[in-house]
């Protein structure tokens, strides 16, 4: 019986740390920095800092999402807990893995290998559009 109910209080404390994940993510996140720049040599580290300097995105409760790096990108987003990744799949059908290396209240650490690691910060407020 003792077992039965330590089971039950694992499986729902999962859950809810599932969910509190996904919640987490939903809001404006705008790109903040490298995470670790230490890692890397100093023109990657400005190349990258060049290239995702614009970049941010709203990922709204409804699973839907919109991006601006080049350009402007809307399309769905989910959240796969076992793997820890946010998959991006936009408009035209194209799928965008990232693993989730942190993610708090307030930012949001992702990866795209090769210790590219970029961290955001969630934008409260209004949201200014240029």
């Amino acid at each position: 019986m003792k077992k039965m109910i330590l089971l039950s209080v694992v499986s729902l404390a999962l859950l809810a740390v599932k969910a509190q994940t996904a919640d987490s993510l939903i809001g404006h996140w705008q790109f903040k920095d490298i995470y670790k720049p230490e890692q890397l040599d100093s023109v990657k580290l400005e190349r990258l800092r060049t290239v995702f300097s614009e970049l941010s995105f709203h990922l709204k409760a409804d699973h839907k999402y919109s991006a601006l790096l080049f350009e402007e990108e809307e399309g769905t987003w989910s959240y796969k807990a076992d793997r820890k990744q946010l998959i991006f799949k936009n408009d035209k059908g194209q799928e965008n893995e990232m693993d989730i290396i942190q993610v708090s209240a307030t930012q949001l650490v992702i990866s795209l290998g090769d210790n590219k690691m970029l961290a955001f910060q969630k934008i409260t407020g209004k949201v200014k559009k240029e």
